[in-house]
């Protein structure tokens, strides 16, 4: 896809070629940016010049979250009993260096409580009986648990446990989740800061929390990033909670998603090629990806040419 630009009130838009990472999330994606630059445009051919005060983004982007639901037919729903992708929220109140958030869901805010509870009740009368929150970050939200928990569903999250307290906790669990996805990155305050977590409990802190909501939560894994870390340390670390049932990660190389303050560190800001420079680099640097993946991927610039 071709570059358009436009700039609107001191907010400049760009809409250019993509790689895909996640075919389940290219409706939600297209739902979202569908026609965006059109609407944000419009809204300027209707504005007396001089006088635009707001930001016509923003408010496509408002549009877009509060109005447009998506429907159950395209989550996945059967008669048989099925998972959806779900939202609470967009975006993250968070700057960690690995994240590429910052061009389309930077600013966190949160869906409106009556359109969450729609969605979901949509789904559930559609058979889904799983729901996961694709949501950049699941903060704690008393009132939206509460109102799952007296739902026939059950659900996943992504999230930092350092935001959660014990009796929080206890309440996801109460309500239904059975899948936390807990990013620690980092076991040292030197490694969490490097990335720009701001994270401001312990490592103790953090592992007793992680613990704790295995008490209630089927399932919960910290994501660990290679950030320098003692191989000893980690590994330590690791077996602590494998014999607490909490899953940890071997470290994984970070990747420098273009867009992301990684990125920019190394580069600058992204341009056409900036994707074939990301895998490229990666794949030069890093022999070994990940302990559950054996497939070594293949270079994009390779991919294109085979596709044609």
């Amino acid at each position: 896809m071709p570059d358009a630009r436009a700039q609107l009130g001191g907010e400049r838009l760009f809409r250019r070629r993509t790689v895909v990472q996640h075919p389940r999330r290219v409706g939600e994606d297209q739902l979202l940016e569908r026609d965006l630059l059109g609407e944000a445009l419009q809204v300027v051919r209707r504005s007396v010049p001089g006088e635009l005060r707001s930001r016509p983004l923003e408010l496509a982007r408002r549009r877009a979250q509060s109005e447009l639901a998506r429907p159950a037919s395209e989550q996945g729903a059967s008669e048989s009993g099925a998972g959806a992708e779900i939202e609470a929220s967009r975006g993250c109140p968070y700057h960690c260096t690995f994240c590429a958030k910052e061009n389309f869901r930077d600013r966190y805010r949160r869906r409106p409580f009556a359109t969450i509870l729609a969605e979901l009740d949509g789904l559930i009368a559609a058979g889904v009986t799983y729901v996961y929150f694709i949501d950049e970050i699941f903060l704690p939200w008393r009132q939206l648990l509460e109102a799952v928990a007296a739902r026939p569903v059950q659900f996943g999250v992504q999230t930092r446990i350092d935001l959660w307290s014990r009796e929080m906790l206890d309440l996801l669990g109460a309500a239904g989740c059975v899948s936390i996805e807990a990013g620690v990155e980092s076991l040292t305050h030197e490694g969490r800061d490097w990335l720009e977590k701001h994270c401001k409990l312990s490592t103790q802190a953090l592992t007793e929390l992680l613990i704790y909501a295995k008490r209630t939560v089927p399932f919960v894994q910290a994501n660990l990033i290679a950030s320098g870390d003692d191989a000893e340390m980690v590994e330590r670390w690791r077996d602590e909670l494998r014999n607490a049932g909490v899953w940890a990660n071997d470290p994984v190389p970070l990747f420098p998603y273009p867009g992301s303050p990684d990125y920019r560190r190394l580069w600058g800001v992204p341009d056409d090629n900036a994707w074939e420079r990301a895998v490229d680099y990666y794949l030069d640097r890093y022999a070994k990806l990940s302990e559950i993946q054996d497939a070594r991927p293949r270079r994009l610039a390779a991919l294109e040419a085979h596709s044609g």
